[in-house]
């Protein structure tokens, strides 16, 4: 029987939740890696859309696949292949009811058990969510956990998405409220621009999730104090200089784990001059979702109003 449950969501993309692991080793991604990839066949594929309904059976499929990269339990039962077609940007939820035994679901950005970008890995019905997934074209994986095999039901419903907010990268970034900050985020149905990588000296762990970006400009002897509250996933920030080097030009970093915790940028400019920066939202393992942002930020003595990336610094600003 599995001692643990997970269920990932992610985007392509972006993510509404993700799941906790035992502790961070899992987290950093740091256990050795199953060898063989690549295996699953989706030759004989059914294929799916919205509003779609399956009545089935995974014993009428192969055991190719054993692994999946969004979890870690053995699927050593034969696995039934979807290939889910999408029109338009849309919030897809997959559901799959097992009859009688423990089947997982997974959903992936193509035929490659290694590209998984939503799982539900309970023990009775599982439930995929991903906001604002992309047209194109998916594969849905029914998968029997410890060689289990049984019938199950496979609904697929999919809503409008409602498009994400314009700062998802540096040269898009909004500027930053000065003084005392209060403000609620969500970063779902945005696309993964950043991420630090695993085990970096800025956050600690890879962020592959969706992001959202704002800038700042802290004088000599300001200071930026953040608690960014995890509502329904795990975030991860970070305050940087150089959008294409994240860790070398890390200010500031927090995953916090495990989530919902509170992730904190605290970052004081030591001098001398003025310090231009950037503030990313970015999400754990593909994940999106809601924070809270509460703090204060010392601004330098006028406002950015438009940023170009810091490569060519430059900037247009509006007094105070």
């Amino acid at each position: 029987m599995k001692r643990l449950a997970l269920c990932t969501v992610a985007l392509v993309v972006a993510l509404t939740s993700s799941a906790m692991a035992t502790d961070k080793f899992d987290k950093d991604n740091s256990a050795a890696p199953i060898p063989t990839r690549g295996l699953l066949d989706c030759s004989n594929a059914i294929d799916a859309g919205c509003g779609f309904n399956y009545s089935g059976n995974n014993g009428t499929g192969v055991n190719n696949v054993e692994f999946y990269n969004c979890q870690p339990f053995t699927e050593s039962g034969p696995e039934n292949v979807f290939r889910l077609t999408i029109g338009s940007t849309s919030n897809v939820s997959v559901t799959m009811s097992p009859a009688g035994c423990d089947l997982d679901l997974f959903v992936l950005a193509s035929c490659e058990e290694d590209d998984c970008i939503g799982s539900s890995a309970g023990t009775a019905t599982e439930l995929v969510e991903l906001d604002c997934l992309a047209p194109g074209t998916y594969y849905v994986v029914v998968d029997g956990y410890s060689g289990d095999v049984c019938g199950y039901t496979l609904n697929i419903s999919c809503t409008p998405c409602t498009p994400p907010p314009g700062n998802e990268a540096c040269d898009t970034a909004t500027p930053l409220a000065c003084g005392a900050i209060s403000f609620s985020v969500n970063t779902d149905g945005t696309v993964n621009n950043y991420d630090p990588g695993a085990g970096n000296t800025c956050t600690g762990y890879s962020a592959s999730g969706g992001d959202l970006v704002w800038s700042v400009c802290i004088p000599e002897g300001g200071t930026i104090n953040l608690a960014i509250d995890e509502v329904d996933y795990d975030a991860s920030t970070y305050l940087i200089t150089n959008c294409a080097n994240i860790v070398g030009s890390c200010l500031s970093g927090s995953d916090c784990f495990p989530w919902p915790c509170t992730n904190f940028i605290n970052y004081t400019n030591p001098g001398p001059g003025d310090v231009n920066a950037y503030l990313v939202i970015d999400g754990f393992a593909g994940a999106t979702g809601a924070t809270d942002v509460n703090g204060t930020l010392d601004c330098c003595g006028s406002i950015p109003t438009e940023e170009t990336t810091w490569g060519s610094v430059k900037a247009r600003f509006t007094a105070n």
